[in-house]
């Protein structure tokens, strides 16, 4: 006998009081009916304000941890806490009346810390760090409380990929140099109050070139049609499940591609089930080759965010 797959196992009550309030979401954080629901925010009135929790349903687990000034959850107000589907912290920080104060701190799905950032009334401020998932930095900057300041990059092979500054306002200002992977420049920017004036580009030999903007997100060989094809041809449905309530099971993976075009880091950010969890994400993985994202004229890593939809074959 197939194993039933209820599309929703309600772990809570459906109840709602004065004091507390749940509502249900999908997979794109879409208020829904419960038997529909992937999220649950929970609300709760205290003393301090409006205490919310939200839930991965299917895995029982946390999803966020925070507090608002308003019923309707628009104002964040005191500590927020952000958990990935494995259990593993996202993000940690305070809010003070709907603006980011003080040391936010954020982790990869794999438990390495992504970016440690300090905010003054939602502005950064101080020094701020960013890392990779294999724990090598990213990028470092250093912000005045004007908004002035600078910032370097790097690709997470050690090489420089951008350096410059900022104005008041985080206004881009001056010369901005971006490079290629292997070091060699690939982009000289000169800005004035934000605004780009002159550019010369190079290849990644170091020779000038001509500077047809060539900025792109990563694509697909085939282009959308071209993924979906991919995407239809390859996804299965597990034969030992049986959806009741519903014939689609949606599950949300996150992917970097990277300056290659190889499919890198893919993690399921909305999970369904683990059977439908693995397939998706072994799909994901065993893409073919992209072409890469560019900026400034150089090849950079993309994040992608791919609904990957399984139908039931009705019989």
């Amino acid at each position: 006998m197939k194993p039933l797959l209820v599309l929703l196992t309600v772990i809570f009550s459906s109840a709602t009081f004065a004091q507390k309030m749940e509502t249900y979401y999908d997979y794109r954080w879409k208020e829904t009916t419960p038997n529909m629901a992937r999220f649950l925010g929970v609300t709760e009135k205290t003393d301090s304000g409006w205490h919310r929790r939200d839930y991965f349903i299917q895995e029982k687990l946390l999803q966020m941890d925070g507090t608002y000034e308003d019923s309707t959850c628009k104002k964040a107000n005191g500590h927020f806490r952000y958990f990935h589907p494995n259990g593993n912290l996202w993000s940690a920080g305070n809010y003070v009346h709907g603006k980011r104060d003080g040391l936010w701190v954020s982790y990869h799905y794999n438990g390495v810390m992504d970016d440690s950032i300090s905010y003054d009334k939602g502005h950064k401020t101080g020094n701020c760090y960013g890392w990779y998932e294999n724990g090598n930095m990213s990028d470092s900057s250093s912000w005045n409380p004007d908004g002035s300041g600078v910032a370097v990059g790097w690709f997470n092979n050690g090489n420089p990929s951008y350096a410059g500054r900022y104005g008041p306002g985080e206004k881009m200002q001056g010369k901005w140099m971006y490079f290629h992977r292997n070091g060699k420049p690939s982009a000289a920017e000169m800005y004035e109050n934000g605004k780009l004036i002159d550019k010369q580009y190079y290849d990644e030999q170091g020779n000038s070139m001509d500077t047809v903007n060539r900025d792109r997100s990563a694509q697909f060989p085939g282009g959308l049609k071209g993924w979906q094809k991919y995407l239809n041809n390859k996804l299965y449905f597990p034969t030992q499940y049986k959806i009741v309530n519903g014939d689609r099971a949606i599950v949300v993976v996150e992917a970097i591609i990277d300056e290659e075009g190889n499919v890198t880091d893919a993690t399921v950010s909305t999970p369904f089930f683990p059977a439908f969890d693995k397939i998706a994400l072994e799909v994901i993985r065993k893409s073919p080759k992209w072409e890469p994202a560019v900026s400034h004229n150089r090849k950079l890593r993309y994040k992608i965010k791919q609904p990957v939809a399984f139908t039931q074959q009705t019989q």
